[in-house]
């Protein structure tokens, strides 16, 4: 398997683990009665989470092959 691959797939699970952190945190900054203010920090944490996966994605098909030689 190429480094690049490798690079993407563990970005990919790195970024997915994190997203389901960030999405916890935005589920418990929104608790029962949510505010505005709580309710765009919510959606910020939700919008970086997302964002994040792919970011990471890409970090690892350039940063593995590094590591790897």
């Amino acid at each position: 398997m190429r480094p690049e691959l490798i690079g993407v797939a563990a970005g990919g699970v790195f970024g997915l683990f994190n997203m389901a952190v960030l999405r916890a945190v935005a589920a418990r900054v929104e608790d029962a009665k949510p505010t505005p203010e709580k309710k765009r920090t919510a959606g910020i944490l939700r919008t970086v989470a997302v964002v994040e996966v792919f970011v990471f994605a890409v970090l690892g098909y350039f940063l593995a092959p590094m590591l790897m030689k």
